[in-house]
C-alpha cells in the first residue's frame, strides 16, 4: 500500500469507486505509488496526505467535504492541522475503546471471540434432544473455549 493517498477529481465527478464505495469517490489507496493514472484511466495527483491520516479521518466521518477540509488544512496550517490530527486520533481510540468495553465477553475465559447462538441453532437443538437440549436457554457460545451461557 503507498504511503500517500491518490485523488482522481474525474471519477469523484463521475462516481466511480474501485476500492470503497459512497462517498469515498475519487480518493485511491491500492494504487502503486508511480502511478499517474487511475484505474479508469483519468489523471490522478498524489495528495500531501498519508494513508494513516486518511485512516483516521473515516473512522470520524465518510464525507468528502470534510475530507477536502482537511487537505486545505494540511496544504495551509501544518501546524494547525497536527493538532487537529492529534485530537482526531483521541477521539477514534476512545471511540475504539469504548466499543471494546462494551461487548460481551465469555464468563469463563473472558474472551470477546463470541458468537450469538442463532434460533435455527436453538431449534435443531430442541428437535435432536428435546426436554433434554439445552441451548434454547443459551445465548451466546465462546469460540474460543466452547463455553455457552
Amino acid at each position: 500500500m503507498p504511503d500517500y493517498i491518490k485523488y482522481c477529481a474525474e471519477c469523484q465527478r463521475l462516481h466511480l469507486p474501485k476500492e470503497f464505495a459512497y462517498p469515498v469517490w475519487g480518493y485511491k489507496f491500492i494504487l502503486p505509488e508511480e502511478a499517474t493514472e487511475c484505474e479508469y484511466g483519468h489523471p490522478i495527483k498524489t495528495l500531501n496526505v498519508t494513508y494513516q491520516d486518511f485512516k483516521v479521518w473515516m473512522d470520524v466521518a465518510i464525507d468528502p467535504n470534510f475530507f477536502d477540509a482537511m487537505i486545505k488544512l494540511h496544504d495551509e496550517d501544518i501546524i494547525e492541522y497536527e493538532l487537529k490530527m492529534s485530537q482526531l486520533r483521541t477521539q477514534v481510540e476512545q471511540q475504539k475503546a469504548a466499543e471494546e468495553s462494551n461487548k460481551p465477553k465469555c464468563p469463563t475465559c473472558q474472551s470477546t471471540n463470541i458468537r450469538k447462538i442463532t434460533t435455527a441453532s436453538k431449534a435443531t437443538n430442541a428437535v435432536l434432544f428435546g426436554l433434554f437440549g439445552n441451548k434454547r436457554k443459551m445465548q451466546f457460545h465462546c469460540n474460543n473455549c466452547g463455553y455457552e451461557w
